[in-house]
């Protein structure tokens, strides 16, 4: 009996050692555990991104390829504010030179077919004489307008495009925001003068359609000039498709001019050039004195 209670007492020494032991190891990792987790969770985010500037060019450190940016929640939740609108910008003036070429070449070529319909191509025969001296003076003063239009819409895309690859491109918000902010009146220029030349094309082509063959083919080129106005009007409309924040130039062909023609002249009168006064006051001038020699009782030679 004296020889057992020792060894009970070491097992019992053995298992109380033991016991503590383990129970010290799982203190231990448990505080380990919670330190981690509060050095996470109160980690500032910038503590837990370096950028690959922050590296020497030397080291042999290497940026991961997979990093999951961490950013405050207050600036993820921001609506409307600095964060969003610095995002939002970026340089669209790739885009906007690549739509003034586009308007720039069919303007080109537009040129180029007005010239032989207003002066090169003579008149069809008319047994009116009155008439057919009405309709020749029409067709000139037609083709004039259309012709100085196309060449106007080219030399604002041309002047548009090199401004846009010779200065620093400023950031804006879509392309649309930046042809409203610093190319309106290039913009609206190049779509009117070349709209109302292509329109002008179309009615020299009718009234030398009317005269060889009638009213059908009149007509038709009627109905064309239409049609292309109500395509312009819908696209006017619709503006760059953001809705009712979105950018509108305006609402239909007609306002799209009066908008260019109130910026020609504002610019006019408040740089007080000579050429700008003059390029607003003689068309005017001109357009009148047409119309009235267009309206006046035409003189008949005597045969």
């Amino acid at each position: 009996g004296e020889r057992r209670r020792p060894s009970r007492m070491r097992v019992s020494r053995v298992l109380l050692c033991t016991g503590g032991s383990a129970a010290v190891l799982i203190a231990a990792v448990l505080l380990c555990s919670a330190v981690s987790a509060g050095a996470h969770t109160q980690a500032p985010p910038r503590a837990r991104v370096c950028a690959p500037a922050c590296l020497p060019a030397n080291s042999g450190a290497h940026w991961p390829t997979r990093m999951r940016l961490t950013l405050p929640r207050t600036a993820i939740t921001l609506r409307g504010g600095g964060l969003a609108a610095a995002v939002a910008l970026a340089d669209h003036s790739g885009k906007a030179a690549t739509l003034f070429g586009n308007m720039r070449v069919p303007a080109s070529l537009l040129a180029g077919a007005l010239l032989p319909l207003a002066f090169g191509f003579p008149m069809p025969p008319c047994k009116d004489e009155v008439l057919a001296q009405r309709l020749s003076m029409a067709n000139t003063i037609i083709g004039t307008i259309s012709l100085v239009a196309a060449l106007l819409a080219v030399v604002y895309s041309s002047v548009a495009v090199n401004k846009l690859t010779e200065t620093t491109p400023h950031l804006a918000e879509s392309v649309s925001h930046l042809l409203m902010r610093d190319y309106e009146q290039y913009w609206l220029g190049t779509n009117v003068h070349f709209l109302l030349g292509l329109l002008g094309a179309v009615a020299m082509i009718g009234i030398r359609a009317g005269l060889l063959g009638g009213v059908l083919p009149a007509a038709t080129a009627v109905s064309g000039i239409l049609l292309m106005t109500s395509i312009v009007n819908r696209g006017i409309a619709i503006g760059d498709g953001s809705g009712v924040d979105g950018v509108k130039f305006g609402s239909h062909f007609g306002s799209l001019i009066m908008r260019y023609m109130f910026i020609v002249a504002q610019q006019a009168v408040r740089e007080g050039g000579p050429l700008a006064l003059a390029s607003v006051i003689l068309p005017t001038a001109s357009v009148a004195l047409a119309l009235r020699r267009l309206f006046a009782p035409p003189s008949i030679s005597s045969k």
